[in-house]
Formats: structure tokens, sequence, C-alpha cells
């Protein structure tokens, strides 16, 4: 959940002006909003009980089901990633036929923010779609990323190719790999 809530708020800090995580981490909304989160995700829940972050608990676990995007940098440092920048606003059947071949494939899914900054409407898309994926708004800065599919090959951290378009993620895995 932690992972998450920093995509969250760090996405609708965005607007303005994009802080650095230290910036981030000493505003007292920020550290609220992590103490929630933390409280609300140990929080026993009975069956009959609606819990209002239910939506956020399944976008939690897809979440959780892969590293954060910054921490896998930090583990592979010294090797290879494609990560596919998607987005809601694309078709629904390719979103999905992109989430499902990302479950077969070494990719990793990454999506700049909240749909409308709701968790529960996110989440519900999240669980629709049956996947892991990366909440990182600053990763479509960093590679200045503005349309969607795009699928970047990163090795030892930095950019080796890059392919746009409504294609496989089979066809831009060879692609991207024989570019580079």
């Amino acid at each position: 959940m932690l992972s998450f809530v920093k995509s969250g708020f760090l996405f609708l800090s965005l607007a303005q002006a994009t802080p650095s995580v230290e910036d981030l981490q000493q505003n007292p909304a920020y550290a609220a909003g992590v103490a929630w989160a933390k409280k609300m995700a140990q929080a026993p829940q009975s069956k009959d009980e609606k819990h209002c972050c239910q939506a956020a608990a399944y976008l939690n676990k897809a979440v959780q089901e892969r590293p954060r995007l910054s921490e896998r940098q930090m583990v592979k440092q010294n090797s290879e990633q494609i990560l596919v920048f998607v987005s809601f606003s694309m078709p629904d059947a390719s979103l999905k036929a992109l989430a499902h071949s990302a479950a077969l494939q070494p990719v990793t899914l990454v999506l700049r923010g909240l749909i409308e900054n709701s968790f529960k409407k996110t989440g519900e898309k999240v669980k629709d779609l049956n996947t892991a994926l990366d909440i990182n708004p600053q990763a479509f800065e960093d590679y200045h990323v503005t349309q969607v599919p795009t699928f970047i090959l990163v090795r030892h951290g930095k950019e080796v190719a890059r392919l746009s378009g409504n294609v496989t993620v089979e066809f831009a895995v060879t692609q991207l790999r024989g570019a580079a």
C-alpha cells in the first residue's frame, strides 16, 4: 500500500511542480496519508463489513505482486528491462491484450496515475486487468513518454531503444532487442 500511496500523492502533486522525494516525505499531508494507509492496510475486516479501501486493497495486491520500478532499478542496475507505458485512455481490448501478454513476457506495465484521482475506480480497473503494474508518473516524465502504448528497452538504467504504437508485446520485445 505504501508504494501505491507514494505514487498517488506524487501524481496529485505533479500538476504544479514535481517535488523531490525528500520534499514529499517532509510534507505533513504526505506523512498523514502514509500513516492512514498503513492503518487501513492492517485493519481487520469482517465479511459483512464493506471496507472503504476495498478497491485500494485490490490495487495494493496488484502493485505488490511485482516490485516497484525504483526497487527494480536498484536491484537490476546491470540488467535489462522492458517498460510498457500504458493508460486507461487506451481501448479496453488493447489494454487487456497488453496486460495478458505482460504476464507471459519479462516486461513491466507502467501507468501514469489514477483514474479521476480515485483509488476505487483505479482499483476496479486493475482488478479487471488481472495483472500487476507500476503506477509511476515520474517514469513518464523521465523517459519523455507522450503517447501510449510506448515500449522502452532499458539497460544499465539507460534507454537503449523505443517503440510506440498498438503492437503486441512479443513484436515489441523482438524489435527492441533487434534495434539495441
